[in-house]
């Protein structure tokens, strides 16, 4: 093993070392009192930085790190030296094992302002802090602990003012050492006057290690007994060492070359990010920072904060779409993509890392609260909801990546813009407002669970058709929309199998929008062959305009088995009483089941409404039905899973148990 490896490993007490560790992106209302954040971040221990910047008004970026105390900090957009805080209204109060305390200065925690909180952790591979004194010698090195490529350098004089100094590995494509930028500034690099031929005297023309940075004589980064700070952010390559495995990357350092379109570059990272920092290098443009906390939807407008300016959160019309792999560049001559421009990058991966050990902790049911924000609790950041009235509306599926964008589980129609009242930033739930009757269904996307992704369709007639995904195993059920036009939910299940006379298995699909049977089809889910569904990539048909006809939109809830914790599964009915082992040690919170032999309702129970010995409400996701009330003793609690029975003749009999009919389910615990 490594030294840096021991290093993580010892760092989070012999357990892998997740994105969820190190970095975490808060979002919070002001109230003037101190509040703790608990982000489960070791602060006090490992050390780390904070960046605070209000959202809904025109107030200083403050960065505060466990290397220069609770009590100074620096803005980004400035280039003032050091501040130091007036004990009555800290900005921080301290900062601990998981996670921070904040105090009540205006700038970090203003009664009814709106608030972002980002955290790094210091972390091998990941980030560093390093504190240094100049001595005005050109050559001047200072070591760091990333132990590997280093992605970005962020330099600040503390004692006086001075630009932030910004080397990038993607500023130029063979010698980045020359060339700086201003964090505090719009400035390209060559607006500074930089060149091959007349060099920056900030890095001494020497990269950096994974071991140390060299340093200039420029006063600016090493001025003789001046006072700076270092930010050293890593650049991972297949070199990450996070995660289960300790084999992926979490941070990435790049460029790309602007064209001008709307259909822009593509940039692979190997992972889905949940943070970004882009800035013009040889144009000058702002230091755009976005993160899905305070909204990326993809066909939708964006938040923005920028580094070099106090500027409040501002809205943009979706600049950046995000991919399970990577990001694309979809606005054309705007901050970020302007025709033979070169742009510099920060990419943080997307959480959570860690294989869920709770259900609470990724999925919950709530009845609204309309005097309330949230108006959904959940108790974790929501990612996707199912929602529905009980007296009776359409089936709305929204997602964080789609933003405000609503579809409609009841109908074929093309996907909305929503009741423009929806909010996904709150740490604990969202806020939809609606009438007291609704409930609402919500997921957390982690691995082996739960993801979502959206990909454009390409009409391609080849049988390994595939869309990379995120969930980390082999997805079990499957429910495909496409977004652009009308057309049918498709849904794919494991269990959905045609052997008889039938050379291909799960070539089945249902319509979610129906109550029709499973029917077989011969290139829904590949063409020409067997569905490819593996860990990493779920395949499509070629042309069909309900999955992957061009120049169609699409998005796709993906669902797996997780012990424990859900249960993608299928039964055979025998008209009497049986329970469903779905390995839970408390029963089941929520179940879906439908018929795939013959016609049935995409039927919802949870513990919310009933599961219980004599209150069993179903809802039924395909239509606009109120919810059923009348049915009771259809299904029970069971320790295991659930338990079901047929009542043949009784009252609004949900057929979930029919002699000899075939059922496919989903659970969660």
């Amino acid at each position: 093993m490594s030294n840096v490896k021991k290093l993580m490993m010892t760092a989070a007490g012999g357990d892998p070392v997740n994105i969820e560790d190190v970095f975490h992106t808060q979002v919070y209302t002001g109230t003037n009192a101190n509040q703790q954040v608990t982000n489960g971040i070791d602060l006090s221990t490992e050390g780390g930085l904070l960046w605070f910047k209000s959202r809904s008004n025109s107030d200083s970026h403050r960065l505060i790190d466990t290397e220069r105390g609770l009590t100074k900090s620096l803005s980004s957009h400035l280039g003032a030296q050091e501040t130091n805080y007036n004990a009555s209204y800290p900005w921080l109060t301290s900062f601990n094992t998981d996670g921070f305390t904040i105090g009540n200065q205006n700038d970090t925690n203003y009664n009814g302002y709106e608030y972002v909180g980002w955290t790094f952790r210091k972390a091998p591979k990941f980030f560093d802090i390093v504190t240094y004194t100049g001595n005005g010698t050109a050559g001047r090195t200072i070591s760091h602990n990333l132990g590997t490529t280093v992605g970005s350098v962020w330099v600040k004089r503390r004692d006086s003012s001075a630009y932030w100094m910004i080397y990038h590995k993607g500023i130029h494509s063979s010698n980045p050492e020359y060339y700086h930028l201003a964090l505090n500034e719009t400035f390209s690099f060559n607006d500074l006057g930089q060149s091959q031929s007349n060099p920056s005297n900030m890095w001494n023309q020497t990269a950096p290690t994974s071991t140390q940075i060299t340093l200039g004589s420029d006063t600016n980064v090493n001025e003789n007994n001046a006072t700076y700070v270092a930010y050293v952010f890593a650049h991972n390559n297949n070199d990450g060492e996070f995660g289960v495995n300790a084999d992926q990357d979490i941070i990435k350092c790049g460029s790309y070359t602007g064209n001008g379109s709307n259909t822009g570059p593509v940039i692979n990272l190997g992972f889905e990010p949940q943070w970004l920092m882009i800035k013009g290098a040889t144009i000058a443009k702002e230091w755009r920072i976005h993160d899905v906390m305070r909204g990326m939807p993809v066909g939708g407008s964006g938040a923005f904060l920028e580094a070099n300016s106090s500027n409040a959160e501002g809205t943009d019309s979706g600049p950046v779409a995000l991919l399970p792999n990577g990001f694309q560049l979809t606005q054309g001559g705007s901050e970020t993509n302007n025709n033979n421009d070169t742009y510099i990058y920060m990419a943080i991966r997307r959480g959570p890392m860690a294989i869920p050990e709770n259900a609470s902790d990724v999925f919950a049911v709530d009845a609204v609260n309309t005097s309330a924000t949230p108006n959904y609790v959940s108790g974790f950041p929501v990612d996707f909801l199912i929602e529905k009235s009980t007296g009776g509306s359409n089936t709305r599926f929204h997602d964080r990546l789609r933003g405000q964008n609503q579809l409609y589980a009841d109908n074929d129609w093309a996907e909305g813009t929503g009741r423009g009242s929806e909010e996904w930033d709150h740490m604990t739930g969202v806020k939809f407002v609606n009438s007291s009757s609704y409930y609402c269904w919500m997921w957390k996307r982690a691995p082996h669970f739960m993801d979502t992704v959206l990909y454009d369709g390409d009409g391609s007639n080849t049988s390994t058709n595939t869309k990379p995904h995120s969930l980390g195993v082999k997805p079990e059920m499957i429910i495909i929309k496409c977004r652009s036009n009308s057309a049918n939910w498709m849904v794919w299940h494991k269990d959905m199998n045609y052997n008889s006379g039938e050379s291909y298995t799960n070539k089945a699909y249902m319509n979610l929008n129906t109550s029709s049977p499973a029917t077989l089809s011969s290139n829904y889910w590949s063409y020409g062959g067997n569905p490819q569904m593996t860990d990493t990539v779920f395949s499509v048909g070629s042309t069909y305009d309900e999955v992957n006809n061009t120049s169609r939109t699409y998005c796709a809830w993906l669902f797996a088995s997780l012990a424990g914790i859900s249960k993608v599964g299928s039964y055979t009915g025998n008209g009497g009483y049986q329970v469903i082992n779905c390995g839970f040690s408390n029963g089941a919170r929520f179940v879906l089941i439908k018929r795939t032999d013959a016609s049935g309702d995409w039927v919802v129970y949870d513990t919310s409404r009933g599961i219980t010995q004599s209150t069993d409400p179903h809802i039924d996701l395909n239509n606009q039905n109120a919810e059923t009330t009348g049915n009771k003793n259809y299904i029970y609690p069971s320790s295991s899973g659930f338990g079901i029975q047929d009542l043949s003749g009784g009252t609004n009999n949900p057929n979930i148990n029919v002699s000899n009919a075939t059922y496919v389910f989903y659970a969660i615990a």
